[in-house]
């Protein structure tokens, strides 16, 4: 008797070790939904500003993604970037941006960035962290 409590108390905590903490991070399972498309791309356009680019940047993919329920939706991912045809000396609505080209890049700036999401707001995306991996050149 004693052994198969011992069991079934290690049974328990194995399982529980293994589910996902309420209120901790969880992995975005399709990469590719339009929410995270577009999250994604809100924070690059904030990202895009501070990086010497004579042209908006695009996410050509994403690699890793996950949430986190907080006061709204923290996302962490993992994109690739590049430079698109469209200049950043113009302004385009969202439907002209989306049919901006990327020109073919074997060598994507690849970054790591947190956004802080509340749709409630005028301003939804916060971009709260960013690290970007240049490589030895970049497109």
């Amino acid at each position: 008797m004693k052994s198969l409590l011992i069991f079934l108390t290690g049974f328990y905590l194995i399982y529980v070790s293994s589910s996902n903490l309420i209120g901790g991070w969880r992995t975005v399972d399709d990469l590719n939904a339009p929410l995270i498309l577009k999250y994604a791309q809100m924070g690059i356009n904030k990202l895009s500003s501070s990086i010497h680019s004579a042209f908006h940047l695009k996410v050509m993919n994403i690699t890793h993604a996950c949430k986190q329920v907080v006061s709204g939706m923290k996302y962490n991912m993992t994109v690739q970037l590049a430079p698109s045809n469209c200049s950043r000396a113009n302004t385009y609505t969202e439907e002209e941006f989306e049919s901006c080209g990327v020109p073919k890049c074997d060598h994507p700036l690849v970054c790591n960035i947190t956004l802080w999401v509340k749709p409630w707001l005028d301003d939804p995306v916060k971009l709260t962290r960013t690290e970007c991996d240049y490589g030895d050149r970049f497109c």
